[in-house]
């Protein structure tokens, strides 16, 4: 059965993901885009092969990706599905952030400025799922 307080702990999957697949493929080269897929950037190999394949190929898994471990974490008993979700966002969140930074000074500040942000959304999370567990007396 789904845990209802698990459903905290997919916003910080969500938002990370959807940001890192939607800067990765901002992030390709305009021959990429012009139809030469085998131009794709990406450290991630299997990111890489889908890109190789076609960017809809790309968007349609890491949509499944983040469908998949939402999932997860609402399956998982909420030690575990907490864990998972911070683990997938903090991944994310830094490559996502490793594409804003290959714009220079501006990147820099923005890369920081999402980290700061994602950092915000896991506190929100984290305090309201404590509020949850242990409500004041």
């Amino acid at each position: 059965m789904f845990s209802r307080r698990g459903f905290l702990f997919v916003v910080p999957v969500i938002v990370p993901g959807a940001v890192d697949a939607l800067l990765t493929l901002a992030g390709q080269p305009s021959e990429y885009w012009s139809g030469n897929f085998s131009a794709s950037r990406e450290w991630n190999p299997l990111g890489r092969i889908l890109l190789q394949q076609h960017p809809l190929l790309f968007a349609g898994i890491a949509f499944a990706w983040v469908g998949l471990v939402s999932l997860a974490i609402l399956r998982l008993p909420l030690r575990l599905a907490a864990v998972l979700s911070f683990v997938v966002m903090l991944v994310h969140a830094l490559c996502g952030a490793c594409w804003l930074w290959r714009l220079g000074p501006i990147g820099i500040v923005l890369a920081i400025a999402y980290l700061v942000l994602v950092e915000r959304i896991w506190s929100v999370v984290w305090r309201r799922h404590n509020a949850l567990i242990s409500p004041a007396a």
